[in-house]
């Protein structure tokens, strides 16, 4: 277990304020981040830009939208699951969504639990990627194969990527399966 899936790192927390910016990160956040290649995502590279930026595939934006959005007009807070793999492991993370002072909204990620894999050289940020794109589900990691959403280690395997120099770039999407899921949640 890496040292950033430790118990003590289980749980990051952030807020936007009311223009949605983000204007604090919790330590966890950079250990988070550093660790898991992610120095663009450092809390220097963060603060006070918007949340949004940071959310890709339209999809994804306008379900974090509406959640944030219900969020702070019903002021109730908000959960779901949702997956954050790294190449070595899956992780099962918990995110809370709840209203702070002056219509701010905070969120905590929790890791639940971790399952350790092989290695998936797709989803490793430092790897060269090529023009070719796959759309991966933002939820659950699923990655659109054709017409089909299947498990990432299938969908390298199907589309032959172990033979390939090169990846391709990641683009972010939503499954049928989470997509009902999370349009529930919205409809509570």
């Amino acid at each position: 277990m890496k040292k950033t899936d430790s118990a003590r790192d289980s749980l990051c927390l952030y807020k936007i304020d009311a223009s949605d910016r983000i204007v604090e990160v919790d330590e966890s956040w950079d250990r988070f981040a550093l660790a898991n290649q992610g120095t663009a995502m450092a809390s220097k590279q963060v603060l006070g830009r918007e949340l949004w930026q940071f959310i890709t595939g339209e999809e994804s934006l306008q379900i974090y939208r509406s959640l944030v959005d219900r969020v702070r007009g019903q002021k109730v807070a908000a959960r779901f699951y949702f997956r954050c793999d790294a190449p070595e492991c899956r992780r099962f993370m918990s995110m809370r969504i709840g209203l702070g002072a002056d219509r701010s909204v905070y969120f905590a990620s929790r890791i639940e639990r971790i399952e350790p894999r092989s290695a998936v050289s797709l989803l490793d940020s430092a790897i060269v990627r090529d023009r070719r794109m796959v759309t991966v589900c933002s939820w659950c990691k699923a990655v659109k194969c054709e017409s089909r959403w299947l498990p990432v280690e299938e969908a390298v395997e199907r589309l032959g990527l172990f033979a390939q120099p090169s990846m391709p770039a990641l683009s972010h999407g939503i499954c049928e399966s989470c997509h009902t899921t999370m349009e529930n949640q919205l409809h509570w």
